[in-house]
């Protein structure tokens, strides 16, 4: 399984959107997990099958988890 942490940007493999990691994820059969991502520039939050998550590079990564993205207030919520 992946290594992924609350906090971790990931992108959706099928339609490229990014989102942020915003919880633990949920196994709901013997292969199936699905992780919680908040999609990014939305106010919408969704689950996703973990195999159709990709983890962002590193440097995208927030710098608390040793990327170099500063995060804009609100952020991964669109506030506008």
């Amino acid at each position: 399984m992946k290594d992924l942490k609350i906090g971790h940007r990931v992108k959706h493999k099928v339609d490229q959107r990014q989102g942020m990691v915003i919880g633990a994820h949920q196994a709901t059969g013997v292969k199936d997990i699905l992780i919680p991502v908040a999609i990014e520039e939305s106010t919408r939050k969704e689950l996703w099958p973990l195999d159709q998550v990709e983890l962002l590079p590193k440097k995208q990564q927030l710098t608390a988890l040793g990327g170099d993205f500063n995060p804009p207030k609100g952020f991964p919520f669109h506030t506008k």
